[in-house]
């Protein structure tokens, strides 16, 4: 999905359901429509007490500013406080 294009479905995970947002995530996640499954992999090692944070934005880890911000504010809610995106504030 990009940016720009409406969530065409929407389901309830358990797990995934958990995950707070980070743009310096630990974690990604794949959806496969054909069986409803969604992935979790650790995407770096993780600690013990860590918690795991996935990026809800679906453009690449290069993509910030204002598409970024627009995105998250508009389909979830908030903005991002990372310091990824507090940096050039």
């Amino acid at each position: 999905m990009q940016p720009d294009e409406e969530p065409g479905r929407s389901g309830m995970f358990r797990f995934a359901s958990r995950l707070n947002h980070s743009c310096e995530s630990n974690v990604s996640w794949s959806y496969f429509e054909d069986s409803d499954t969604l992935f979790s992999v650790a995407t770096r090692d993780i600690g013990v007490a860590e918690e795991l944070l996935v990026n809800y934005f679906p453009g690449t880890s290069t993509s910030k500013g204002l598409e970024k911000e627009e995105y998250l504010l508009r389909y979830y809610g908030f903005r991002c406080g990372c310091s990824e995106c507090t940096e050039d504030q």
